[in-house]
């Protein structure tokens, strides 16, 4: 049998989940208008920033890698790849580092890389997070003679920085107290209906003496004290019939 506890909560739980569904569009609805060009700006700006250092330092090949290698210390991923198919990767190793050709050949011939092009990873905030080096930002570079395609994201570890995990925990926190709450008032609004079903159970044995310990003023507790009227009221007919009998 269902009872109403289960009901109250199932449907609880029914409408958290669905405000998590619509908040987690929402968030996601706002990350694709507003924030995500301006994340993908900002990783331009770093890669041209390399690439503007890079190419006023006159740097040769030798001295390319120790300097990138150095900026992938400071929280960036890297890839360098040239023409002739020769690639580099700096900084933490991408989980998927396999690099669609016309991208590079696009990157090569003077075209910026602005990261990834699909609509559902535009759409999913999350791709935002994925290790991928397909979510960088690529840069053509000139070194002397040689042209490079430079491929540019933060690390996926300075992604989820303290603030970020202290924001999860939080949410986490807030919807774990949230449920709890919820058991215990539903635990707490379901107490005097049962009760009232007792109650009843008993007047339907002709028991008008059963006691309800219901002390509320709302709803529930008007309900409560109709209850008992009704019984006294039942109690006195029942009195008054067993006397009529005897009489």
């Amino acid at each position: 049998m269902r009872t109403l506890y289960r009901e109250f909560i199932s449907a609880t739980l029914l409408i958290l989940g669905i405000s998590i569904l619509i908040g987690f569009v929402l968030v996601n609805v706002v990350y694709l208008a507003f924030t995500k060009d301006e994340i993908t700006q900002q990783n331009v700006e770093v890669a041209k920033q390399i690439v503007h250092v890079l190419e006023e330092m006159h740097v040769s090949s030798h001295s390319l890698q120790p300097f990138l290698e150095s900026v992938g210390r400071l929280g960036y991923q890297m890839y360098l790849a040239n023409g002739s198919g020769d690639e580099y990767f700096f900084g933490e190793p991408f989980e998927h580092s396999r690099l669609p050709a016309r991208t590079l050949d696009q990157v090569l011939n003077g075209t910026p890389y602005m990261g990834k092009d699909d609509i559902w990873d535009q759409f999913w905030m999350m791709g935002h997070f994925s290790n991928d080096i397909r979510n960088t930002v690529g840069i053509p570079l000139q070194i002397g003679q040689e042209s490079y395609a430079l491929f540019v994201k933060p690390d996926s570890k300075t992604l989820f920085s303290d603030i970020h995990m202290m924001l999860a925990g939080f949410i986490l926190a807030v919807a774990v107290v949230s449920l709890l709450g919820v058991i215990k008032m539903t635990k707490r609004l379901i107490y005097p209906i049962s009760e009232l079903s007792e109650a009843t159970k008993a007047i339907t044995n002709d028991d008008f003496t059963y006691s309800l310990e219901i002390r509320r003023k709302d709803e529930l507790g008007q309900l409560a004290q109709n209850f008992l009227q009704m019984q006294q009221q039942l109690r006195h007919n029942d009195v008054a019939r067993q006397s009529f009998i005897s009489n």
